[in-house]
């Protein structure tokens, strides 16, 4: 049985769709499943950062703070992390959403 989805919703298709397919101005641009597809274009990562006190310098670009003492450090800007070791309590990678990677291809940024 098939069932034909269009959605906007990102939740809706990581939640029901096995097969992806992308059409941008007319052109298939991927047939594939959802997991190839965040494999494929998730060439972008963020590391989410726990402080044991809060930052008091200025956010730099690149950096999203997530809460007091938490931070979303985009890695591709950062090849080190700019907070002084001794207050990073944890540190764990977070692949780019499906928002994210749907916002490149249909920009045309894949390679960002």
């Amino acid at each position: 049985m098939t069932i034909l989805l269009t959605s906007h919703n990102t939740k809706d298709i990581e939640t029901l769709a096995k097969r992806v397919v992308i059409i941008n101005k007319g052109i298939k641009g991927f047939d594939d499943s959802l997991k190839k597809l965040m494999t494929n274009f998730s060439n972008r990562y963020f590391l989410e950062v726990t402080t044991d006190k809060e930052i008091d310098n200025e956010i730099l670009e690149g950096i999203t703070k997530l809460g007091q003492m938490d931070y979303l450090v985009d890695a591709k800007k950062f090849p080190t992390l700019p907070f002084d070791t001794k207050h990073i309590l944890k540190v764990q990678r977070k692949d780019s959403s499906l928002d994210q990677i749907l916002e490149r291809i249909f920009l045309n940024k894949e390679s960002d």
